[in-house]
């Protein structure tokens, strides 16, 4: 039963915040009226070309053609007093593309440049095209466009800047002025959005979803026309269950799909015996006036699994869809559908973004989901919905499972995904599914429905029941699991390869805490010497082999970090190698049995853990591939005890790539691939390199926090603060760029509308560049 939500704001309250409106917008009016006061104002709205001049580490070839001679080429821009001022538009083209790193821009007001305030420029679908918006002060000394982060060849053309409309310079001045104005505020508007129905982050992503989503009409007719297009255009069931459900609720539901772009569909509804006559009998006028509306009347209330197996009895269409009776789909959502069903191979599931939609429709907390991620999944129903079936695949599992009310949904994925290759499950990235949240919801509160987590419990055992040793535990979330696999009898055994040069303080702690608090019954440590001097490392050295299962092997040449861990590794003698740095400090007994537990799991070949520094927050939680230009550790910064993103902090799950700062990897994966790239990653990277190659083989690389150390990162080798250093790190970019190109662009378990800047599952400050109009995304033109 649904119970009714909040009432809405008190009246006066409500009084107050239109009488703000209306003010809001007499001021708009009226400095629109007197825009030509402005000191930019009179300036031509023409683009205005932008010549380019060198000022370093470029060398001219042939008109627009240009040389990079290293990792940092930068231009200045020649005509800077021609170009407008205030907020403008640059825009032009690069034949480097993504895969030479975003372009960025650095204005001098007469600070110098600074990097932190520099603006990373985004390239469109074209992976040529780039732009951004910036203001550029009156007084703007010097304006530079670093191109590519990579050496070599390349083209940059049609460079041009434009001053933005009147309405948008205010709008975006009216902003910079709020933000200023509203972070001393920020604990008194938290306070008091609230009581109006807002909030900070609803109204972020009320602003991310202007800048990322179609507004109007306007796309209808090309979506219409494309449809024509489609080789194939099956019929697609959605199956709704329906049980008391509030009537305007009922309403929105079943216009959300008669309102469908895509045509080719039909409804199955099923009435669990709804006790409320207006159900019924609206219901049945629904019916009777669309054909494409199938209805049943259960005789008696059998719960939604019951229903929802009645509902299918009616399906007809090639490809199934669940919608509950209170949530609303996108007109974009069947569309979606459609385009990923013409691609190769023929998809056996296919699931959506979603987001929330309270009382009054209004949307919040955006659910933006990684690519196909089986090893989430175990930790709870990332993918609920919108999540459409192959009928046949539905049949073959035996439809919804009685005994799993609560978590039926769960269920179904898992025993439907078990049967795929992983190339038939298939992610849209597109918020296209409205799952509504009021009070008694799972949608509001995921602890409003406690059997949920039973039934998710049962749904998740009957899944492993073909595991010996498996162990499933609730998890720290409701709806959340954590499992437990066996480590084998005798667990296998781990080489701990730890490289170090006069590391005596960090070195020492590393090896005690090894010692003191590892609970992991089978492990050797090699520890690898590059040319320590100091005194008292050497004595560690000397103590350290005497040690059981202990080795210290030489390494006598200059610091090359893959190099070193290549020469133990050949040295060792276990099954499974852990790169470990000398500067982590072990905090938890199990923290290498955890690993261990993972990289047996079939088809895995890598697992990382969690890494924090010594102020209780996040290092590393998984790689983001293209954060910072070639990769970046995702939810940096984020509270030892923070859930993250949707609780992926909390849950082990399939990242691209992890860092060698503890790294587990089967010891044959780790020899096949000939070690780490020594020649041209010596210091950094390589672990990516690494996990890139790991998963072109069709392995795949965990991370999980049930594995927790600290990190105090940057002991051991310092930083990259001399100019040697820095050119090395330079042709190391620009070799994961020549090596990797778009891949490292198109993380797979971060979402394209997360920020790639900040690497922080916050949402993207730009207009998304993914979503798949015909002619734009590669995947659906």
């Amino acid at each position: 039963m649904i119970v009714a939500g909040p009432l809405s704001p008190p009246s006066r309250l409500r009084r107050i915040r239109n009488r703000a409106y209306r003010l809001s917008r007499l001021l708009l009016n009226t400095l629109l009226q007197l825009h030509w006061l402005w000191p930019w104002a009179g300036q031509s709205r023409d683009p205005t070309p932008v010549v380019l001049r060198a000022a370093a580490q470029l060398q001219p070839e042939a008109p627009d053609q240009w040389l990079a001679l290293g990792g940092d080429p930068q231009f200045e821009v020649a005509n800077l007093r021609a170009c407008p001022k205030g907020w403008v538009r640059l825009s032009g083209q690069c034949s480097a593309g993504p895969a030479g790193g975003l372009p960025r821009l650095y204005v001098d007001s007469g600070r110098g440049y600074r990097e932190q305030r520099s603006i990373a420029m985004t390239y469109g679908p074209d992976r040529r095209s780039f732009s951004a918006e910036l203001r550029l002060p009156l007084r703007t000394l010097q304006l530079r466009l670093d191109p590519t982060t990579r050496a070599g060849r390349f083209r940059i053309e049609g460079l041009s800047v434009k001053r933005l409309p009147a309405d948008q310079q205010l709008s975006r001045l009216s902003l910079a002025i709020l933000r200023r104005l509203a972070w001393p505020l920020r604990p008194l508007l938290n306070r008091l959005l609230p009581r109006l129905g807002l909030s900070l982050q609803n109204l972020r992503y009320r602003a991310w979803i202007r800048r990322t989503e179609p507004a109007g009409s306007t796309h209808r007719g090309a979506v219409a026309a494309h449809i024509q297009r489609l080789a194939d255009r099956p019929l697609i069931s959605i199956v709704m269950p329906v049980y008391n459900t509030p009537l305007r609720f009922l309403q929105q539901a079943v216009a959300s799909v008669q309102a469908q772009l895509y045509p080719h569909w039909q409804l199955c509804i099923a009435d669990d015996a709804s006790p409320d006559p207006r159900v019924r009998d609206w219901l049945s006028t629904a019916a009777a006036s669309d054909p494409r509306i199938r209805l049943v009347f259960c005789e008696q209330n059998g719960g939604i699994v019951a229903a929802s197996n009645a509902a299918l009895d009616l399906a007809a269409g090639e490809y199934l869809g669940f919608l509950d009776h209170d949530d609303r789909l996108s007109e974009l959502a069947l569309y979606y559908v459609a385009l990923e069903i013409n691609r190769d191979p023929r998809p056996e599931v296919i699931y959506t973004d979603e987001d929330k939609i309270d009382e009054r429709g209004r949307r919040f907390m955006p659910h933006l989901k990684p690519d196909w991620n089986p090893e989430l999944l175990l930790s709870n129903n990332y993918i609920a919905h919108l999540a459409i079936y192959r009928r046949r695949l539905v049949e073959d599992v035996g439809r919804l499972r009685a005994g799993t009310d609560g978590s039926q949904d769960y269920d179904l994925i898992l025993r439907c995904t078990a049967r795929c290759r992983p190339e038939q499950v298939r992610h849209i990235p597109v918020v296209l599914y409205h799952w509504r949240a009021i009070h008694g919801s799972t949608a509001r509160a995921a602890s409003a429905k406690t059997y949920t987590q039973t039934a998710g419990y049962r749904a998740l055992s009957h899944h492993l029941h073909d595991v010996p040793g498996a162990r499933i535990e609730d998890g720290r979330y409701p709806n959340m699991y954590r499992v437990r696999f066996p480590l084998g009898d005798p667990p296998p055994r781990v080489s701990i390869i730890i490289p170090t040069r006069d590391g005596f303080d960090h070195l020492s702690q590393c090896l005690r805490s090894l010692r003191e608090l590892t609970a992991y019954p089978n492990f050797e440590v090699l520890i690898v010497d590059n040319q320590s001097r100091d005194p008292a490392t050497l004595r560690l050295f000397d103590e350290q082999a005497q040690m059981p299962d202990t080795r210290v092997l030489p390494f006598d040449a200059p610091f090359n970090y893959a190099a070193i861990n290549n020469m133990a590794a050949g040295q060792a003698s276990g099954e499974l190698l852990l790169l470990l740095n000398d500067d982590i400090e072990i905090t938890d007994p199990d923290w290498l049995a955890e690993m261990v537990s993972w990289v047996l799991r079939p088809g895995i070949a890598v697992v990382g853990a969690k890494l924090l520094y010594p102020d209780q927050t996040v290092q590393h939680a998984g790689v983001v591939l293209g954060a910072g230009g070639v990769a970046g550790h995702g939810h940096l910064g984020s509270a030892a005890e923070s859930p993250g993103y949707m609780g992926r902090l909390w849950q082990p799950q399939r990242v691209s790539a992890v860092t060698a700062a503890c790294l587990l990897v089967r010891r044959e994966v780790f020899e096949a691939l000939g070690g780490l790239d020594a020649q041209n990653l010596p210091v950094a990277f390589n672990d990516v390199d690494l996990c890139l190659r790991v998963a072109e083989t069709g392995r795949h690389i965990v991370w999980t926090p049930h594995a927790c150390l600290i990190h105090h990162e940057s002991k051991s080798r310092g930083l990259d603060d001399t100019p040697q250093k820095r050119e090395r790190f330079e042709r190391e970019i620009a070799y994961m760029h020549e090596r990797w190109g778009p891949q490292l662009w198109n993380d797979p378990f971060y979402h394209p509308g997360f920020s790639m800047k900040l690497a922080d599952y916050s949402l993207s400050a730009e207009p998304a560049p993914y979503w798949p109009w015909p002619g734009g995304d590669q995947r659906y033109a």
